[in-house]
């Protein structure tokens, strides 16, 4: 005979707390690693941007509209 059938709990909570052991420096370190925040890079390609577009803005604005042809009487 082979013995008595495991309790299937029993392993269930042995390979949670084993996982739990396993994984937790794992864990651990992913969350210290998410989003550091913008860096300096971020905040200069940021400020780029806008100057880009105030220039094009005031670039645009300075244009002299073109001439019309004259009316064809």
């Amino acid at each position: 005979s082979a013995g008595p059938a495991p309790d299937l709990t029993a392993v269930r909570e042995i390979i949670r707390e084993e996982l739990a052991a396993q994984l937790g420096p794992i864990n651990r370190r992913l969350t210290l690693s998410e989003d550091p925040g913008p860096t300096f890079r971020d905040i200069l390609g940021g400020l780029g941007w806008v100057a880009g577009f105030f220039g094009f803005a005031f670039f645009w604005s300075g244009r002299k509209p073109k001439a019309k042809p004259p009316a064809k009487s």
